[in-house]
């Protein structure tokens, strides 16, 4: 390869020019390019040859290729070491002596050999007369010596020294173990030790493969060792083991740090960590742990915090201090201080709280007394909590469990101890840092990851389906302990998906465009997002790639809005501040979300409703759904189920709206076709075009959904023409001109506003009125009006739905359900643009019936009556609307009938030829006539009928009914004509919506 190639992979390796490569992504080029393995040390250290101590592990384009060619040095010295190493091992053990590894180091440093080299290899090994693994000579070898050169006289003093060393050492290691044969409790802890390791061995092969077993890290299984008999209940012994396994668990991680801290080579952290797990043990039986905890390896090595800074305090500590945080806030605040400098007073205070000896150490001393502080808290938690002793029991035990499950991820101890210290106390969603700790805690935590994830690729969780038959087969106990699994996986790969869309190649193109819109373009892309992420769950389509760049599109945005957030309280946000505060509000996510499904679950007394639950986290879970980075980065709101029935109620309507347009489209397609099919088949053409419908919607593809209604739909008025302004428009500028006093001003031309097709622009439109809604609802106004008040919102849109299904034609139907939406904001006048629909719509019904009459086509059924339950207020007045709007159509039906007669022009004709007066006097004479009409004759049944029905449908109304004109109404035909002709206007006026 030329300078030139290096230079584009460098590039390649670079994609957002930040002018550095880490060493994470120096490794992957260079095992993409060597057929033998290549360890991470190497790589770290031929960096720091040449970038310096202060590079951090970043390698800049200059140094790029003198990098290169010091690990192929070091990958070539490594090779032939090993071979050396080899051909010394002659007794097969994997070690040779002190003094042939003295001979290697003085052939691979060639004349530059400096005993101070040498010396500081031996300072570093815990034992330095055994005997030597290749694994802890090989970087020594391919490291330059530093020091001066040693002569013949003290490399010959040296082989003499190391001689004595040896002799030592075995001296020691044979009276050591005759130690051991004397001292029985010491040779029964050998065997307990040995016994278990085995069986810890034959678990990881078990439960994780022969891989796992043979490159055992020392730890237990992710998985419990035990198999535990099906139970159905908890019980307070259940929480001490589950704590007490916690706490083990923490302290294994943490000697694991400490072992992977003081370890010289990778290959001694195993033995190193067996070591301390012995010592550890003996030292605590004994009682001098504290006493001794300084002789313990990595003892002295520093956290990155204190144990209370890493994990907080224990759960009614926390909160204590927070209700005595929230007293002296609102001192401060009485006191004239500001929210600022509250807030900076505040974590000062805490500081000092979570300050102290951040050794491991201490760690590990302050860990076995949180144990017992926290154990001491929980039985005090659950005693005072008697009454529902086995609801508290098992929300502990279920929170343990998890706990349990954080630990068996593979970051290091601060990042545990972090992750489980946060699932100790129930979180708050995009909280800030001055009034809660935890939420430092969250970025902390979301700093590490990202860090360790760079450079990585994406980790796809498996599709492990559940398995009905073995679920039946469990208790309720293992049941919900099998759902906290599937709960604790779908997290697990949200976060990892999240780490990618921050910082993933894929990302960077997102980024860029986010960064380039304004804040109000950033707003309106991710409601066009959201509604196609929902279109995309409601689809339940499998083409997940599709919703992987929706989200990564919406993580990009949602990044810039963070960081236009954060700017105010910091002087310069950072690309990483930004991602390290998104996955932070993500982990908070998903605390809070698993506390709400604690509550949900633990309710349960049924397999069959945890076993439901179940299947739906592992079905979310594979198909990888990601809701928590949707809730998030699209600011999906939550549903209660108190508001669940207004959503509800807005959905029936835009579905109907949805299928009259599909309709029109495949009456224009299928011509006369459409005619002969009758009902049922027509409605399996409309379902199978909403399947179509859907899938578009959430693929966001709206231009498409043209297709669905035909090139009819081009040369008619656009959806704006048809409804009107959108309801949350027409009532903030109404609410704005009654607060001047100004009369209604006439709604903005529809022109102005972009028409794709009817079934695109109903997207935004639904956007916009569920956001308004939800809004509404939220709102402390809304809250303090009575329930009952509330709920009329829900008949208001199923008002608006009933006018939509009333109708046959979209055009008809658009007309009526706009003006119904503005209906109760209208009640006094109806501002011109409105008016003008009204006088439409009376048109088009009036062409429409003609049209059906000349085709002889059937008049519509109307929708039929339905009785709500009892003490279903809603339900009710819901039901009454329905038949005043059905009373309403009838109305207008019998109405155009007279109008439509074939003798309506000669008798129009007469009635023209009257005076004002003689017309004015003829309608009062009808009016005499028709109250002395016989409502009883049978010619009137059914006018009867229709009244008797109205009245006991709506007797809880308290409204006066009146019965609709009938054919068998014995009047004057040219009066009849002049009544009807004055209803019609007043009709059009007042009573259509």
């Amino acid at each position: 390869m030329g300078l030139q190639d290096f230079m584009t992979v460098f590039s390649n390796l670079d994609p957002s020019c930040k002018g550095f490569v880490t060493s994470h992504q120096v490794l992957e080029f260079c095992q993409s390019i060597y057929h033998s393995s290549i360890s991470v040390e190497q790589i770290e250290h031929a960096i720091t040859q040449i970038c310096g101590s202060t590079s951090s592990g970043r390698v800049s384009r200059q140094q790029f290729i003198a990098v290169l060619e010091e690990i192929e040095r070091r990958r070539s010295v490594e090779e032939q070491a090993y071979w050396d190493f080899q051909a010394l091992d002659y007794k097969g053990t994997n070690r040779i002596s002190l003094k042939d590894a003295l001979m290697m180091f003085r052939e691979f440093h060639g004349d530059r050999f400096s005993l101070y080299t040498w010396k500081e290899f031996l300072q570093s090994r815990d034992d330095p007369g055994e005997q030597v693994y290749f694994d802890e000579i090989r970087l020594w070898l391919c490291n330059y010596p530093s020091g001066e050169p040693a002569s013949k006289d003290q490399i010959t003093q040296e082989e003499e020294q190391l001689i004595k060393i040896q002799s030592r050492h075995q001296s020691d290691t044979i009276n050591k173990l005759k130690q051991i044969q004397d001292d029985k409790e010491e040779i029964q802890e050998y065997l307990d030790n040995a016994q278990y390791n085995a069986q810890r061995r034959r678990n990881k092969w078990d439960k994780q493969g022969l891989e796992a077993m043979l490159f055992d890290d020392g730890l237990e299984a992710d998985d419990d060792t035990t198999s535990t008999k099906s139970k159905d209940t908890i019980t307070m012994s259940d929480v001490n083991d589950a704590m007490t396994q916690k706490y083990d668990k923490l302290k294994s991680k943490l000697l694991w740090e400490m072992a992977k801290m003081s370890a010289a080579m990778e290959s001694d952290r195993h033995e190193i960590f067996q070591q301390l797990c012995r010592e550890e043990k003996q030292y605590s039986r004994e009682g001098s742990l504290q006493d001794r905890i300084g002789g313990l390896s990595g003892s002295r090595l520093d956290l990155i915090a204190t144990l209370t800074g890493l994990m907080g305090e224990v759960r009614s500590h926390d909160l204590k201090r927070k209700e005595q945080t929230e007293k002296k806030r609102e001192t401060l605040r009485q006191q004239g201080m500001k929210e600022q400098d509250i807030d900076k007073a505040i974590q000062t205070e805490y500081q000092g709280v979570i300050s102290g000896d951040t050794t491991c150490g201490a760690s590990l001393i302050n860990l076995i007394e949180r144990f017992k502080l926290e154990k001491e808290e929980t039985m005090m938690a659950v005693k005072s909590r008697a009454s529902m002793s086995s609801v508290a029991l098992e929300n502990e035990y279920y929170r343990l469990l998890r706990q349990h499950l954080l630990l068996t991820d593979e970051w290091g101890f601060p990042a545990l101890a972090m992750a489980v210290g946060l699932a100790e106390r129930p979180q708050q969603y995009r909280s800030t840092k001055g009034n809660d700790w935890d939420r430092n805690r969250s970025e902390q935590l979301s700093q590490i990851q990202l860090e360790d994830r760079k450079g990585r690729k994406l980790q796809h969780t498996p599709a492990d389906l559940v398995d009905s038959n073995k679920l039946d087969d469990l208790g309720l106990t293992d049941l919900k302990q099998h759902l906290i699994k599937e709960i604790v996986q779908k997290h697990f790969y949200e976060r990892e998906a999240m780490i990618n869309m921050l910082q993933g190649r894929e990302s960077e193109q997102q980024k860029k465009k986010a960064h380039q819109m304004s804040s109000q373009e950033r707003k309106k892309r991710l409601k066009v997002l959201r509604n196609q992420q929902i279109s995309w769950s409601q689809s339940n389509s499998d083409d997940t790639q599709h919703l992987h760049q929706i989200l990564t599109e919406a993580v990009a945005l949602y990044c810039e809005v963070r960081r236009e957030e954060l700017l105010p309280t910091a002087s310069i946000v950072t690309d990483n501040v930004v991602a390290e505060c998104v996955l932070a509000d993500l982990i908070q996510r998903q605390e809070v979300e698993y506390e709400a499904s604690l509550e949900q679950f633990v309710s349960k007394q049924v397999k069959s409703d945890v076993i439901f639950l179940i299947k739906k986290e592992n079905k979310m879970r594979i198909k990888e759904h990601f809701d928590n980075i949707s809730f998030v980065a699209l600011g999906t709101i939550e549903i209660s189920a108190e508001d669940k029935d207004y959503v509800d109620a807005l959905d029936v309507k835009y579905d109907t709206l949805r299928k009259n347009i599909l309709r029109m489209g495949l009456e224009y397609k299928m011509g006369t076709e459409w005619k002969q099919l009758n009902e049922k088949e027509r409605k399996k053409y409309i379902k199978e075009k909403e399947k179509e419908e859907r899938k578009l919607r959430g693929l966001g593809q709206l231009q498409d959904m043209e297709s669905l209604i035909g090139p009819k739909s081009k040369a008619l008025p656009s959806l704006r023409q048809l409804i009107g302004e959108e309801k949350s428009e027409y009532e903030k500028r109404l609410k704005e001109q009654r607060k001047i006093g100004q009369n209604q001003e006439d709604e903005p031309p529809a022109e102005k506003f972009p028409h794709m097709n009817f079934l695109a622009d109903l997207v935004p439109r639904y956007d916009n009125e569920q956001e308004a809604m939800l809004i509404w609802l939220k709102s402390t106004s809304t809250k303090q009006l009575p329930v009952k008040t509330q709920r009329l919102k829900i008949v208001l849109l199923k008002l608006e739905t009933f006018c939509a299904q009333l109708e046959e034609d979209f055009e008809v139907s658009a007309l009526s359900v706009g003006l119904i939406e503005r209906l109760m904001a209208a009640l006094q006048n109806r501002h011109p643009k409105d008016q003008s629909r009204q006088y439409d719509l009376a048109m088009r019904r009036t062409r429409l019936r003609l049209a059906n009459l000349q085709q002889k086509e059937p008049t519509k059924k109307k929708e039929k009556s339905f009785t709500p339950e009892k003490g279903d207020l809603t339900g009710w007045q819901t039901a009454y609307l329905y038949e005043v709007m059905k009373r309403h159509y009838d109305e207008r039906e019998q109405l155009l009938k007279y109008l439509q007669d074939e003798s309506i022009t000669e008798l129009m004709e007469a009635a023209s030829e009257m005076s004002a007066d003689e017309r004015k006097s003829r309608l009062a004479e009808l009016q005499t006539k028709r109250r002395k009409l016989d409502l009883a004759n049978s010619g009137e049944t059914n006018c009867k009928k229709v009244t008797k029905c109205m009245k006991k449908r709506c007797s809880r109304g308290g409204i006066k009914l009146f019965p609709c004109p009938s054919k068998h109404l014995k009047i004057d035909v040219l009066s009849l004509t002049l009544a009807s002709t004055k209803f019609y206007e007043t009709y059009t006026q007042c009573l259509l919506p």
